[in-house]
């Protein structure tokens, strides 16, 4: 067997295993929450329903962004404490400031159009007499650039596997 194979097939089964341990802990959560009667029945449905998504999003979200706001305190290697300086540079750099600008048009535009577009399509197809195929053809594209994007990287993560990088 090809070692792309066997180690494909071994991601594989880290998968499944992570998957069968999330459905697992899943199942648990549902029966403890199942289980509760009466004045506890509210709560421990809100912990069940929200503690799952608080937590992937502190971990997933929030400790990243105060990771990386702490970093930005520090110099180039994050050995050093620069304070406010980096954000100094930042703001007075011209080809910073545009960026900047660009970045900030494109936080903001962006997703009004997006959300805007999608409601507009949303009412228009909701309106048709056959709706399944445009709401098809809409979301298939979805689901193509999902496998896409996970074949690209697995392709990425392959290279950067077989890339040397030099010592420092």
């Amino acid at each position: 067997m090809s070692p792309f194979l066997t180690d494909t097939l071994g991601k594989f089964g880290q998968m499944g295993i992570a998957l069968a341990a999330f459905a697992a802990v899943l199942l648990v959560v549902f029966f403890i929450g199942g289980r509760a009667s009466g004045r506890l029945q509210n709560p421990v449905a809100g912990v069940v329903f929200l503690g799952p998504a608080v937590l992937l999003v502190t971990i997933g979200l929030v400790v990243p962004a105060v990771a990386t706001t702490l970093a930005s305190f520090k110099n180039d290697n994050g050995k050093k404490f620069v304070g406010l300086s980096n954000y100094g540079w930042i703001f007075s750099t011209s080809d910073n400031r545009k960026v900047l600008a660009n970045t900030l048009l494109w936080i903001i535009v962006t997703p009004i159009a997006a959300t805007a577009l999608g409601l507009l399509l949303a009412l228009l197809i909701d309106r048709m007499k056959r709706e399944s195929l445009p709401k098809s053809l809409i979301f298939m594209p979805m689901a193509i650039s999902f496998v896409v994007s996970l074949s690209q990287g697995r392709a990425a993560a392959a290279a950067a596997d077989s890339w040397k990088l030099p010592a420092s």
